[in-house]
């Protein structure tokens, strides 16, 4: 679901053309292990996942996230990590489909840049975006996480 052929082939490309970048996967799987024993990019750092404790810190030290969808699979849930970034105000590229329900958000929100689609032309103009992007207020990103992903919202919900 989150493409990890297409995102190393993306990190490949943006490495070749901005210095001074690395990129950081953490992960776990079969499907990681063969991306990290192929790994052949200095720049392209895959880890083992970050224990539950230290997430923040990572989200908060991040300078972008990137949210990877693959194509036609924005619907049904929103990603797991995306209630913990908008609370750590992390910049935050997403890739998703065009019209997804968390391309809605983003946009209503203006939580990020979103491309939607996987050429590495548009990721690369994309990251460049947000990676310029002023930090958002962390106030307002505090209260939409309150709004939307907190347990009192879960409950509004389901009464």
């Amino acid at each position: 679901k989150q493409n990890p052929d297409k995102l190393i082939h993306f990190f490949n490309y943006a490495s070749q053309r901005m210095d001074k970048v690395k990129f950081h996967i953490f992960s776990a799987g079969d499907i990681f292990i063969s991306l990290k024993k192929n790994n052949k990019n200095p720049n392209i750092i895959l880890h083992d996942l970050v224990p539950v404790n230290n997430i923040r810190e990572l989200y908060y030290r991040s300078d972008v996230q990137i949210i990877p969808q693959a194509k036609e699979t924005s619907g049904g849930s929103l990603p797991s990590k995306l209630p913990n970034l908008v609370a750590c105000n992390t910049k935050m590229l997403l890739i998703t489909d065009k019209g997804s329900e968390i391309e809605s958000f983003f946009i209503k929100y203006n939580l990020g840049v979103v491309v939607n689609d996987w050429h590495n032309i548009k990721l690369f103009t994309g990251l460049e975006e947000v990676l310029c992007k002023r930090e958002l207020e962390e106030v307002k990103t505090t209260n939409i996480a309150r709004k939307y992903f907190s347990l009192e919202s879960l409950v509004n919900k389901i009464i």
